[in-house]
């Protein structure tokens, strides 16, 4: 008999759902006490996201466009196997249950000092990644960089960040932070190579995105500082996301063909 408190996490279309079926990963919910305050919400709509694209180099416009074919083309095999990115990690455990990290000991590669695990706690959305960076100064704590969401199809539907106290982080600033999220790589075989891989291409395809919303992240910050609330804002439960953006990778790479084409007809004529 299954719990009224699970509720069962299936892959669309209805096909997947039928091969799935036999083996279902559980979620046990948890009710949040605490009150959240809502975070800033960014949103670019097909006009400002091609002038932001516009404003990107050339090299990185390639780069963004690679990930993002080799995301779409992850995401089709997944697709034809009737899993994925999400199942790809979920599969090694038998119950999925909010608010535990999964895998427990996360995702790590020294080597590229890059770290992510997944988990869930927020009903909108069926959970999400959390990645870090290992590099910084000081204190040996992860340096968390941007949480993507995810939605209960398997699909990314968001990132956003967080105050420091969710994920206990070294907390930088934004201009500190954009060369570790280049750098971000997990070359390992465990829990998924896939999965592994797509987590960090996700973070070359949205660059410009989470550049906007760390730096909207500080904004806010510094505005606390100078009323004197930061130490307490840092703590401050009720203060968990600080800024968040919905994403689609089929419109990122619309505006990105576009603005390369543009780009390729100007230097032609």
């Amino acid at each position: 008999m299954v719990s009224r408190r699970k509720k069962w996490f299936f892959v669309l279309p209805l096909i997947a759902f039928l091969v799935w079926a036999g083996n279902p990963l559980s979620r046990v919910s948890q009710k949040e006490s605490e009150e959240v305050c809502a975070a800033t919400i960014m949103q670019w709509d097909h006009e400002e996201l091609l002038k932001r694209l516009a404003d990107i180099s050339p090299e990185r416009l390639e780069r963004m466009r690679d990930a993002g074919e080799e995301i779409m083309r992850w995401n089709r095999i997944l697709q034809k196997s009737c899993s994925n990115v999400v199942k790809e990690v979920l599969d090694h455990f038998e119950a999925f249950y909010e608010f535990e990290k999964y895998p427990a000991g996360d995702v790590i590669d020294q080597e590229n000092s890059s770290q992510y695990f997944y988990h869930a706690h927020r009903a909108e959305e069926h959970g999400h990644f959390h990645t870090f960076s290992l590099h910084q100064k000081g204190p040996k704590t992860p340096t968390h960089l941007v949480a993507i969401s995810m939605d209960r199809q398997g699909r990314p539907k968001g990132i956003f960040t967080t105050n420091q106290w969710v994920t206990a982080e070294t907390l930088l600033g934004a201009e500190d932070l954009l060369p570790l999220i280049d750098q971000f790589k997990i070359e390992l075989a465990e829990p998924s190579w896939l999965t592994n891989q797509w987590v960090g291409a996700m973070l070359i395809l949205f660059y410009p995105q989470i550049v906007a919303l760390l730096k909207e992240r500080d904004r806010a910050l510094e505005e606390w500082r100078q009323s004197g609330a930061l130490r307490s804002i840092f703590e401050d439960r009720s203060h968990e996301v600080l800024t968040e953006m919905p994403i689609s990778i089929e419109e990122q790479m619309e505006g990105i063909r576009t603005v390369m084409n543009t780009d390729r007809q100007c230097s032609e004529s």
